[in-house]
């Protein structure tokens, strides 16, 4: 249960600091960017490959925030792993982000193409490998449950979104690499947004004390193992 002395304040200050942080991504990290490469009709300086992990990555988090915020049966297996009385925390917020982030790189990857930054700068092999495998993963791994393979009844859709969110961590610990990569070649950063890495810190940053906030509040610290996607968010 919330915090009983100050409940207003504890619901408030919990929507305060996830649209606080939904403000920092939606208003301004990646429309900068889709504004950046409209204005220039280019998308030279911008990594292909940093661009297309974004999209990859915020499918699985859309995915596994939508399905945590609006799945009973999603629910229903966090509680019975995690006890009946443990609240989920993944927010209004995280699905707002997740969605809009996910639209605006897809917008991003569009405007690539568009400009033909694909001819000009292909895909590096390592990350077509790494998006390959780990479709085939997901793929594999949904297919085990649909099938009822495994331990008891089988595999747990619970388990499939956690999969998706380690998916998700995995790029964003890897996906800044091409972009520095390209920095250093280039010589240039012109035609990348740094508030890219200004925002994605200061909403990183907002994003943990709300799961920390959230979880003290609750007096429930299952929220944060249960959600770990979120972690990767700084």
């Amino acid at each position: 249960m919330y915090n009983i002395v100050w409940p207003h304040l504890t619901k408030y200050r919990a929507i305060y600091l996830g649209y606080c942080n939904v403000a920092h991504f939606f208003a301004l990290r990646y429309h900068i960017q889709v504004i950046l490469n409209y204005k220039r009709k280019s998308t030279a300086g911008l990594s292909n490959d940093f661009s297309v992990l974004n999209v990859a990555g915020f499918s699985c988090y859309a995915t596994y925030t939508c399905c945590f915020f609006w799945s009973k049966e999603i629910q229903d297996e966090y509680r019975q792993r995690n006890g009946a009385e443990s609240e989920i925390t993944v927010q209004s917020n995280d699905v707002a982000f997740a969605v809009h982030a996910l639209v605006l790189c897809a917008v991003q990857v569009g405007q690539i193409i568009l400009y033909g930054g694909l001819r000009a700068q292909p895909l590096s092999k390592p990350v077509q490998l790494g998006l390959v495998s780990s479709g085939v993963l997901v793929a594999v791994y949904a297919a085990l449950i649909v099938w009822r393979v495994g331990p008891g009844k089988g595999l747990l859709w619970l388990d499939f979104l956690y999969l998706l969110s380690f998916v998700k961590v995995a790029i964003s610990v890897t996906k800044y690499i091409p972009q520095v990569i390209l920095n250093i070649r280039r010589k240039s950063t012109v035609g990348w947004n740094i508030w890219n890495i200004i925002l994605d810190f200061t909403g990183g940053c907002l994003s943990i004390v709300q799961l920390i906030g959230d979880s003290a509040d609750l007096s429930d610290w299952s929220g944060i193992a249960g959600n770990p996607v979120s972690i990767a968010c700084i």
